[in-house]
């Protein structure tokens, strides 16, 4: 009965270093597991690694290194917004969220939620309604990032689509006429009626020429008519680059933010002191 109560003694003396030994060990555990974790991007659980590390009865050494990787990994953890709105946008509050298929949130309460780094598929579920789901990408450091979960209506958690093919109506609406089209086509305009003119009068001139001296009309006669010839061809030329020129303005512009269905083109032509645009639909 002696020995039996002297082991318990001495069994009671030792338990507080024991003990102590343990607290060390499991602080040093922690560290560890907290570097590995944080290294690893998860830094919400490395978080609660140096929290246990960082305790006042872990080693002065030991606690002091946690706390500062404590504050490094609290600085960078992101947090997100989470909320959810039904078909006519109204808040909803009742809504269960899960993050990478595990539940964080039993109902939104408003508060900014802990999470990792990373690409994260969240899903939104609201009785009635089908579930809402999307994939984020979240960066390190971001506070209280906005994710909304929309049920009805579109889609849950899918943008609508932009890229859906309008009416021929609505591409006749978005017409456009560019300045260089305008300015283009005025050029041509006007060159293709000095032409007319200058062609007119010039060839009422020779006429009249043949008619009076023909073989013996002054040269200054014969090189009025020859200049003015001259500047009618050029003329046209002129008319004929800025007629093509407002066209091929009008193509790139227009053309360019519509697509031609299949059976649709457009080709234009020149000819002698004609301009074609030809389309087939």
């Amino acid at each position: 009965m002696r020995r039996a109560l002297a082991f318990f003694g001495l069994l009671a003396c030792f338990a507080p270093g024991l003990a102590r030994a343990d607290a060390r060990q499991a602080c040093v555990a922690a560290a560890d597991s907290g570097q590995t974790q944080r290294d690893q991007g998860k830094l919400v659980e490395a978080k609660e690694s140096f929290v246990a590390c960082a305790r006042d009865v872990c080693p002065a050494v030991v606690a002091n290194q946690c706390a500062t990787w404590l504050a490094e990994v609290s600085r960078d953890i992101p947090t997100v917004s989470l909320r959810a709105t039904d078909a006519s946008g109204k808040e909803l509050i009742d809504v269960q969220v899960l993050i990478d298929g595990t539940t964080k949130l039993e109902a939104l309460d408003g508060r900014a939620t802990p999470i990792n780094p990373g690409v994260h598929r969240l899903r939104f579920a609201h009785a009635g309604d089908a579930d809402a789901e999307q994939e984020v990408l979240v960066h390190v450091g971001d506070r209280a990032r906005p994710i909304e979960g929309h049920f009805g209506g579109n889609q849950a958690g899918v943008a609508p689509r932009t890229d859906v093919a309008r009416s021929p109506e609505a591409q006749k609406a978005s017409f456009r006429f560019p300045l260089l089209a305008g300015v283009s086509f005025g050029v041509s305009a006007v060159s293709f009626i000095t032409m007319g003119v200058l062609v007119g009068t010039t060839a009422s001139d020779v006429n009249h020429l043949r008619a009076t001296c023909a073989g013996s009309c002054s040269q200054s006669e014969v090189d009025s008519a020859n200049t003015r010839v001259v500047v009618a061809n050029v003329a046209m030329g002129l008319g004929i680059v800025a007629a093509a020129t407002g066209l091929t303005s009008l193509l790139v512009v227009n053309l360019g933010h519509h697509e031609v269905t299949s059976g649709q083109a457009l080709s234009f032509g020149v000819g002698p002191g004609s301009v074609q645009l030809r389309g087939v639909f």
